[in-house]
């Protein structure tokens, strides 16, 4: 249906980069509109830590967005430091997988610091977000999520979370080019755990991480940028 319909198009909007590769056939006229977060005004000038290290992750919770991994290193962390730590686990859950996150949580006695929120209203994310210490994104390397550029990355962003995410090649470009967090590999656990008690002792550094991502977010990457440069390429064009 695509290679036919297509070529009646006038435009093509592409909300990750990496689409174009597929559509070098189509001769009609491309743009990037990209995919990112509604403006969200900032809610605070400076960081207020509590004793507890909170960590946030946003989005579908499955094995493949790296859920056991998270529960994992939360549990090492729990065994290995003496700073506290909470894991904040934020969006829908299959039944079935539920039921053995929350068999992970009981055999490791995690239910303290492990907090399933579920899907929730989008301004009720924002509140965990304020209350958040870093925002985790460890997606395995699957070749949709190597190849896109996740949300939840630039609300972290918004929300003045430092990052830590999978050392995917287009997600460390983005971390390292506004020094707002750092990378890992999902499946090294041991060393993720290790970096991130690091971190949780760096105030300073953790509080210019999320200063730099929310800087980064306002210039480039909210939604209000993408709708303007949609709206004078595609309508003001079109109306010449």
């Amino acid at each position: 249906m695509e290679n036919v319909t297509m070529k009646y198009l006038d435009y093509i909007i592409f909300a990750e980069k990496s689409y174009a590769e597929s559509y070098k056939h189509i001769s009609c006229q491309k743009i990037e509109v990209l995919n990112y977060p509604t403006y969200q005004k900032r809610t605070y000038k400076h960081k207020i830590f509590s004793t507890v290290f909170n960590i946030v992750y946003v989005g579908s919770i499955t094995e493949d967005r790296g859920v056991f991994e998270m529960l994992e290193v939360i549990s090492m962390l729990k065994k290995q430091s003496d700073s506290q730590f909470k894991l904040q686990l934020v969006g829908p859950i299959a039944a079935d997988l539920d039921e053995k996150i929350q068999a992970f949580i009981y055999e490791h006695q995690l239910h303290e610091i492990v907090e399933l929120h579920g899907r929730i209203p989008y301004p009720e994310i924002w509140e965990i977000y304020a209350h958040a210490d870093l925002g985790i994104c460890i997606l395995h390397p699957l070749p949709n999520y190597v190849k896109s550029l996740p949300t939840k990355l630039f609300e972290y962003m918004a929300a003045v979370l430092p990052i830590v995410a999978s050392h995917f090649t287009s997600w460390e470009q983005l971390i390292e080019e506004h020094q707002a967090g750092f990378t890992v590999d999902p499946f090294d656990l041991e060393t993720m755990a290790a970096e991130i008690s690091t971190y949780s002792k760096e105030k300073e550094l953790l509080t210019k991480m999320g200063n730099n991502g929310r800087k980064a977010y306002e210039e480039a990457y909210h939604w209000e940028i993408e709708a303007q440069k949609m709206i004078q390429f595609i309508y003001t064009t079109s109306e010449k």
